[in-house]
């Protein structure tokens, strides 16, 4: 053995054993819609706005947020996107609220009144919302569509009593509707505009489906969002730059979801001319949450007998407010209320 040879041995012993390089962390499993309100998603996905930064992202998408959420409490993904309406629910039946693990809201996506239909076919048995009664209703219990259906029955009046409501999964809602298994059904779009495309002689929607004004939310454990800040706000980032860039190119956005959901543009137009899209948390979030809390005790979701959550309990302003103030208009949550 030489003594330069020697000299490296030695110099290694005194090292010791080289030290394993940390594995980066898998990335981050997203659960997004096909869904008109979860178009940003779907911008950021196909230009790569969540790719190559700290928020790379595995993006999956199903067909309702009533679904996302319940994968997302089975540790299958760390952020979905849905409407209100499940996170309330979740929030009713859980037992323990506040916990590490509990789906928090980080920010709203869009406004609208038009993405949520209730429908009926042309020439069928309901030309009008007074014929519901004394028929059949479609639509997927535990989403948005569930909400808005109680809106509707009460803005025109109905005696729900008298209709028959049956709980069908989103994607089956269009052929029971045409098998005139049910006389109307609660939709949103893309499946209003198949419909529309499938049924011989045409879609009506009835006066009144624009009577609630949707949001479209990212929810992520609380747990999660804690422990990877620079996710989170690369996360948001990315969302950011999808939303201006649909803004500034609408008819491209457009194309891009008529195409990847296989729908014509004629069909999606009047829902697409009333969309507002934009990253923030306002008051409008807390109040829709409060209004729907109510909304669902009463339809008999939850422990009765347990106090409604608090709206703060199921909002995180602080990443966005980190990534900029101007877009969070609410409080952020006390101490107590993340303690109970």
């Amino acid at each position: 053995m030489t003594r330069a040879l020697g000299r490296l041995l030695w110099v290694l012993v005194l090292l010791g054993p080289v030290p394993a390089v940390a594995e980066e962390p898998d990335p981050p499993r997203l659960l997004g819609v096909q869904y008109l309100g979860d178009l940003p998603t779907l911008v950021a996905d196909e230009r790569g706005y969540f790719r190559g930064a700290a928020a790379d992202v595995r993006i999956a998408y199903g067909d309702s947020g009533r679904r996302n959420l319940q994968r997302l409490r089975a540790g299958e993904a760390e952020i979905a996107l849905m409407a209100k309406t499940p996170l309330v629910i979740d929030a009713l039946r859980d037992a323990s609220p506040g916990g590490a693990d509990d789906p928090v809201i980080l920010g709203n996506l869009v406004h609208s009144h038009r993405l949520n239909q209730v429908v009926s076919l042309d020439g069928g048995p309901v030309s009008a919302p007074g014929d519901l009664e004394g028929r059949r209703v479609g639509l997927m219990k535990g989403t948005n569509a569930e909400f808005v259906w109680s809106l509707f029955a009460r803005m025109h009046g109905l005696d729900t009593s008298r209709v028959s409501v049956r709980d069908l999964a989103i994607e089956q809602l269009p052929q029971a509707l045409i098998e005139d298994k049910v006389d109307a059904a609660v939709l949103w779009e893309p499946w209003t505009s198949r419909t529309a495309e499938t049924a011989e002689g045409g879609l009506r929607i009835l006066p009144g489906s624009s009577a609630y004004t949707a949001h479209w939310v990212i929810v992520a454990r609380r747990s999660w969002v804690r422990d990877h800040a620079g996710r989170v706000r690369d996360l948001l980032r990315g969302y950011i730059r999808a939303i201006d860039w649909i803004e500034s190119h609408r008819d491209q956005a457009l194309a891009l979801y008529t195409r990847r959901m296989d729908v014509a543009r004629n069909r999606i137009i009047r829902s697409w001319d009333v969309l507002d899209y934009d990253l923030n948390l306002d008051w409008t979030v807390l109040n829709g949450l409060s209004l729907q809390l109510r909304w669902a005790r009463e339809a008999g979701y939850g422990n009765t007998s347990s106090a409604v959550p608090g709206v703060l309990e199921l909002v995180e302003p602080g990443p966005l407010r980190k990534l900029n103030h101007y877009r969070v208009s609410i409080p952020q949550p006390g101490k107590q209320e993340l303690a109970r």
